[in-house]
């Protein structure tokens, strides 16, 4: 999406921040206010508001089934699949849960905890979201407790070298762990620009700047073409 939203500025039209630091989340509700923001918008504008005027009056459950409900449709929205369904109800159990008792109980925990709940819940929900199946996600998730039979491992000598062994993979690494940090997220605004600069120095942060940006990119470029052919991760999505 950041690239999206530069391709957008390159020829003059202004995209808004899709993802806002999502896995920071300290609850599921919180997740979703900063992940795939365009579509949770969408979602919430076109399906979940009007299921709460259109069951206003209903005093069983009302914004819990509304939640599951919006996420299994959000779940089928992704791919008519059963791991889809699944994924969209665990995320709408949670946005259940936490619209009623949950949300006040959570504010009163640890943050750290709070955070290892909603990751794990996050990544409960990705195995389901990634896997072939069901029964795949169900042995997947019994291995990580040592269920199941073992899974046998490919010979070393059969699996190309781990893409580690490659110092340009650390550099890639280290950048972006640095310019995924929040202190960068308006790297593309004049906010760190203090007004009382002389303009010769804020010309000379804005060169600064813009020269960086083009090493990073003729770098990546020159990176691309000399590592061949690299498949969209979203090529059977």
């Amino acid at each position: 999406t950041d690239m999206a939203i530069g391709l957008a500025g390159m020829m003059g039209f202004s995209l808004p921040e899709n993802f806002n630091f999502p896995y920071i989340a300290e609850s599921i509700t919180d997740f979703w206010r900063r992940w795939h923001i365009s579509l949770s918008n969408w979602v919430r504008e076109y399906i979940f508001l009007p299921l709460e005027f259109k069951r206003r009056k209903s005093k069983f459950f009302r914004q819990q089934i509304n939640f599951l409900i919006t996420f299994l449709l959000t779940g089928l929205w992704h791919g008519l699949t059963p791991n889809f369904i699944i994924w969209g109800a665990i995320h709408g159990l949670a946005m259940g849960l936490e619209s009623g008792f949950l949300s006040k109980r959570l504010k009163k925990i640890w943050k750290p905890i709070r955070h290892l709940y909603t990751l794990s819940i996050i990544m409960l929900g990705w195995v389901f979201f990634r896997s072939a199946t069901p029964s795949y996600a169900v042995k997947f998730l019994g291995r990580l407790f040592g269920l199941g039979t073992p899974v046998s491992t490919i010979p070393y000598n059969l699996t190309a070298p781990l893409p580690f062994i490659d110092p340009s993979v650390w550099i890639a690494i280290g950048l972006g762990i640095v310019f995924s940090l929040p202190i960068f997220s308006k790297r593309g605004s004049t906010s760190n620009e203090v007004a009382t600069d002389k303009p010769c120095v804020v010309a000379a942060k804005r060169i600064s700047r813009d020269v960086l940006t083009l090493f990073i990119f003729v770098l990546s470029i020159a990176s691309i073409a000399s590592s061949g052919f690299v498949g969209s991760i979203y090529g059977n999505f």
